[in-house]
């Protein structure tokens, strides 16, 4: 029903067609021709997956040991991010301009009782800044519950 019309416009606005484009025949920079579906994907997936290393690699023939990038730096910048640290008043922003909505186990709106609990906010802020001057961002915030949302249809 209606999110087919959502799909649809979207895979509109991404210019996603689905007449899509087949390769029948790839020539590697050796002059090889390949012909097999299975092949072509093949190539295509070593070169892509090879890209980066090639590409190192020819920097560091290239330029080993060099400081000439130097020179294109217009006003090098010794610190470019300056931590001038986090106030409890932002971070109690952010939390209400969340949706709030129930978790599935509680039922419970997490982000009220985060936004009105001091002690939260202060504790919160803490990390944070603790996060910014360490570099090191907590384990247990990289994990994320992603939940796929079906569309009707084929």
């Amino acid at each position: 029903g209606n999110s087919r019309k959502k799909w649809k416009m979207i895979n509109k606005l991404l210019n996603r067609n689905k007449n899509r484009i087949q390769i029948k025949k790839l020539i590697d920079k050796e002059g090889t021709a390949t012909h097999k579906t299975e092949d072509i994907c093949e190539k295509f997936n070593t070169y892509f997956s090879n890209i980066a290393g090639n590409l190192k690699q020819k920097i560091d023939t290239a330029e080993s040991g060099s400081d000439d990038y130097i020179r294109h730096l217009v006003n090098p910048v010794s610190s470019s991010i300056v931590n001038l640290g986090v106030m409890k008043h932002e971070v109690k922003e952010i939390i209400t301009s969340f949706k709030n909505k129930s978790t599935r186990d509680t039922k419970i709106s997490a982000l009220k009782v985060a936004a009105e609990n001091d002690n939260f906010i202060q504790a919160l802020k803490d990390t944070i800044e603790a996060s910014f001057d360490q570099g090191i961002f907590p384990e247990s915030l990289k994990l994320a519950q992603v939940v796929p949302i079906l569309k009707d249809g084929p």
